[in-house]
């Protein structure tokens, strides 16, 4: 296994089903991370000033407070219970990791809808199904790092995780927010309160289906894991049995040397 040249690289990483689809899926869940981070808060304070006919209305609740903290916690306990669960499952499905990420997007989707409804009926149901989104969606981060790094040779993981980092910022959040905002803008009357609101609300519908679009990604996802997987460990196996050693001018066969026991790195 020789290190190849950046191109080579991309090319390869591009005719790899697996990779792409989890690159894509991921960004889906970027995308719509993006946009509720960027208007979770207005939408939530547009409803309450369309409600009381009041555009101070808003004031009267710790909004950025509220939606920032349940934004943390469903954060830490998304990533840990993703790790958890698909650790626990593994050991009877091997694509186990991409089964957790697809199934927790199509639920997130229909809970994302009632999310951005809710605010126009209870204030505090709203905060719960934005904490109960956020949580679904986090539950993908540590699962794809894990699947991205399964499917792909060591000597291109950096290369990888490079490519990935710049699809799921470049065409997830960072372009969610101005797809989003446009939107609204074109159905926001500046006038209406209410329009404000609805028109915000409509735009964000589109991050329920970009969320089910990712669950489907990651339901391809499980048609090519456990192949990409097999074949890097094969790969990786290939390397460590074939290792030569140049000893003045000859090619050597070295033996794959083994891995130490658990005793043996211990003492």
């Amino acid at each position: 296994m020789r290190t190849t040249s950046w191109w080579l690289d991309i090319k390869s990483l591009l005719s790899n089903p697996a990779f792409m689809c989890i690159s894509c899926g991921y960004t889906c869940v970027c995308f719509v991370l993006g946009s509720l981070s960027w208007f979770a808060i207005d939408l939530i304070q547009s409803a309450l000033n369309a409600i009381n006919d009041d555009p101070s209305a808003w004031r009267n609740y710790n909004i950025p407070i509220v939606v920032g903290a349940s934004t943390c916690l469903a954060g830490i306990f998304g990533v840990l219970s993703g790790a958890k669960l698909g650790r626990y499952l593994r050991r009877w499905v091997p694509a186990a990791d991409a089964y957790v990420c697809s199934a927790s997007l199509f639920i997130c989707a229909p809970f994302l809808f009632f999310a951005l409804v809710s605010p126009s009926w209870n204030f505090y149901v709203c905060i719960a199904l934005v904490f109960i989104v956020e949580f679904l969606l986090c539950i993908t981060w540590a699962l794809v790092t894990d699947m991205t790094m399964g499917v792909v040779i060591p000597t291109r993981r950096s290369t990888a995780s490079a490519l990935q980092m710049v699809m799921s910022h470049a065409l997830g959040d960072a372009i969610s927010p101005a797809i989003v905002g446009r939107i609204a803008v074109a159905l926001t009357d500046l006038h209406s309160l209410e329009t404000q609101y609805l028109g915000l609300q409509r735009a964000l519908f589109l991050t329920a289906f970009v969320c089910a679009l990712g669950g489907f990604l990651f339901l391809i996802v499980t048609l090519y894991l456990v192949k990409a997987k097999n074949d890097v460990h094969r790969a990786i196996q290939a390397s460590q049995h074939d290792m030569v050693a140049v000893i003045s001018g000859h090619e050597i066969e070295v033996p794959a040397t083994p891995s130490p026991t658990h005793n043996e790195v211990f003492t």
